[in-house]
């Protein structure tokens, strides 16, 4: 890492498995974040393809479960790649755009999260 941070320079924050009702993350910045990693997750690839995981500042694997919008007034700056990974399989898809600030992000605002039975839109969006 050098003196002066960079987009990427940490992986981030992740959230695996389904997220505890008590979970929150609220009024928090997140900055340099969205190394690049070897694992993957469940969200839709854009297209053009990429290649590799879908890094994020902040990825999610589970299904955010009874409480949706658990990440609200988030700040996400200078992520390499993109600022939310919805890396899970189901028909629940919260959106974390509108409660959230993304600022210099390398990719899309949030990925697209396949449904629960795997499937992805035919060109899934890129916010």
């Amino acid at each position: 890492m050098s003196a002066t941070p960079a987009a990427g320079d940490w992986v981030g924050i992740s959230f695996a498995g389904l997220t505890a009702p008590m979970s929150r993350m609220q009024y928090t910045r997140v900055e340099y974040a969205g190394g690049a990693t070897a694992t993957g997750s469940n969200s839709c690839p854009f297209v053009p393809p990429r290649t590799g995981p879908n890094d994020a500042a902040i990825r999610i694997f589970g299904t955010p479960g009874p409480l949706t919008q658990f990440i609200t007034d988030t700040e996400i700056v200078a992520s390499r790649l993109d600022g939310i990974d919805r890396g899970w399989r189901d028909d629940v898809q919260p959106d974390f755009i509108a409660t959230n600030t993304f600022t210099a992000i390398g990719g899309c605002k949030q990925t697209t999260p396949r449904t629960t039975a795997g499937v992805c839109p035919a060109a899934p969006l890129c916010p």
